[in-house]
């Protein structure tokens, strides 16, 4: 059957972000991380569902190791979690703005940037161009 693309409005963002945190939630059940950098991913993606800017320190926390300890784990597998956070957060980012209508601006904030221009600066470190740009480029034309 042909595949529709669902584009999702800025009124129903919230729900979504709250439903697909509740399936990572129940996939995580079904399907346990065996790897630290999937722990740590899992972390990550679950703090910037909720809000959170995730640090090293408090996914750490979670997984009951120190700092350091984390960063050896992640060092052994050949990722640090700078680059699992930019990775997630790129993702993300090429997602909802493929995929919704949520502003830049609330993007930035739900991926945990402190400032727009911040987050502005990074997707187009991973990408070559702006989230403006690359939303215009990406979406096919809306009929009215």
């Amino acid at each position: 059957p042909a595949r529709t693309k669902y584009r999702v409005g800025r009124a129903e963002a919230t729900f979504l972000v709250q439903l697909e945190s509740f399936v990572q939630e129940m996939l995580l059940r079904l399907y346990p991380p065996d790897t630290w950098s999937e722990r740590v991913a899992h972390l990550i993606n679950k703090g910037l569902l909720h809000g959170e800017k995730p640090a090293l320190n408090s996914v750490a926390y979670e997984l009951a190791l120190s700092p350091r300890q984390l960063q050896n784990k992640l060092s052994q597998e050949g990722v640090t979690y700078q680059i699992l956070l930019d990775q997630i957060r790129k993702e993300t980012a090429l997602k909802y703005l493929n995929e919704s209508d949520i502003t830049v601006c609330d993007l930035a904030f739900l991926l945990g940037f402190s400032e727009q221009s911040a987050f502005n600066h990074a997707f187009k470190r991973w990408t070559g161009a702006n989230p403006g740009d690359y939303r215009k480029t990406s979406q096919p034309a809306r009929s009215i």
